[in-house]
């Protein structure tokens, strides 16, 4: 069992973790330890190469944010059926500390993915998530290609 979750959060959490880490536009300093994994590290570093290419300053990494992403992709890897067009991977199951959701792609269930960082970390703004998964291992370099072609602000 450890290797399968080990094995999907590879697949699943670099993406997310991305996203959610730059999520908020005005960053907010949560003084707690951040932990990473290399694939992730990657991504953040790649993502902020990025930004630096459009004259954007850099954002620091937030535990804050880092911890909802991770703990997402983690719900993901142990709850997540996939049920065609219905819930997508911005989904919560009902099976945490958290309100559950069924994110449609109507978006019509957006705050709910939008409140998890308040909800669960205790953040002072809305959270923001680009998820990626690949059944071959998610890449940082993948990841910052599915966020450079989204429709994310990068400021």
């Amino acid at each position: 069992m450890i290797m399968g979750v080990i094995h999907f959060m590879k697949k699943i959490i670099p993406f997310l973790l991305g996203a959610v880490i730059l999520s908020a536009y005005k960053p907010l300093a949560d003084n707690l330890s951040v932990c990473l994994q290399p694939e992730e590290l990657k991504l953040y570093n790649l993502m902020m190469e990025y930004r630096k290419t459009k004259g954007l300053a850099s954002i620091p990494v937030s535990a804050k944010l880092t911890m909802v992403a991770q703990t997402h992709a983690r719900d993901l890897m142990e709850n997540y059926q996939s049920d065609g067009d219905r819930c997508n991977l911005h989904s919560w199951s009902n099976k945490g500390n958290w309100t559950p959701c069924c994110y449609t792609n109507d978006h019509k269930e957006a705050k709910c993915m939008w409140d998890k960082p308040r909800e669960i970390a205790g953040y002072e703004s809305n959270g923001f998530e680009i998820s990626y998964f690949s059944s071959a291992g998610a890449h940082a370099e993948e990841g910052l290609t599915g966020w450079k072609k989204s429709l994310v602000i990068i400021e």
